[in-house]
């Protein structure tokens, strides 16, 4: 409500003919500079020596990360440790006795006795299945049965909605 419309004007300015010679000349520009600064430089020969550890060095290594990553551990243990108290525990749970492991362990030879002596008392049945297709007569009377049916449901459901009209001559 408080902002009024303001129509935005772009102002574009060509380049001038000073710009152009400026533009042209930089890179002359640059490389005088260039060359001006390359004249403060000295010229340094570096000599590189390098030799690879040995077996000691890495070794020696590997025994101070080794150092550093233990106490680290030690001081985030003693630092997690600060504030707890000692508490005595209950076991709840008793393990398993060597004559538990035992039993487990035969459990499979006994429930397999079991089930052979079981199968022994079974005896053989042979399954007669007998199936009929139903005939023409068959499906017909469905079929007449099912429509009585609807009909019915049919005449029910007038039958409730007439309830309570009066018949008028």
């Amino acid at each position: 409500e408080g902002l009024t419309k303001v129509d935005t004007v772009v102002k574009q300015r060509l380049p001038t003919t000073d710009d152009i010679a400026a533009e042209a000349t930089a890179g002359v520009v640059a490389a005088e500079i260039l060359e001006e600064a390359a004249k403060c430089l000295s010229k340094v020969d570096t000599v590189v020596r390098q030799r690879l550890p040995t077996a000691e060095d890495i070794r020696a290594d590997r025994v101070s990360s080794l150092k550093a990553d233990v106490l680290k551990q030690i001081r985030s243990l003693s630092k997690a440790t600060e504030g707890l108290t000692k508490v005595d525990t209950v076991v709840k749970q008793r393990l398993p006795t060597t004559d538990d492991i035992a039993a487990e362990a035969t459990a499979g030879v006994v429930a397999a006795e079991i089930l052979e002596e079981a199968a022994k008392c079974l005896s053989k049945v042979d399954t007669v299945v007998r199936q009929r297709l139903p005939t023409a007569e068959d499906i017909r009377a469905d079929r007449v049965s099912s429509l009585k049916a609807d009909v019915l449901k049919q005449i029910r459901s007038l039958s409730k909605a007439t309830e309570g009209l009066t018949k008028v001559d």
